[in-house]
């Protein structure tokens, strides 16, 4: 795959935040972003 298919596989997956464990309950959220031909994932969690 080249690196905007990554992206765009990435961004078009319409995954909604995924859910943590029982003693960690906060959602984690990916989000990538494609800068020439780098994919920067960036997961966060809240």
């Amino acid at each position: 795959m080249t690196a905007a298919e990554v992206t765009a596989e990435i961004e078009g997956a319409n995954i909604g935040p995924i859910l943590g464990s029982f003693s960690d309950p906060r959602f984690v959220y990916a989000n990538a972003t494609l800068n020439g031909l780098t994919v920067h994932v960036v997961g966060s969690y809240w």
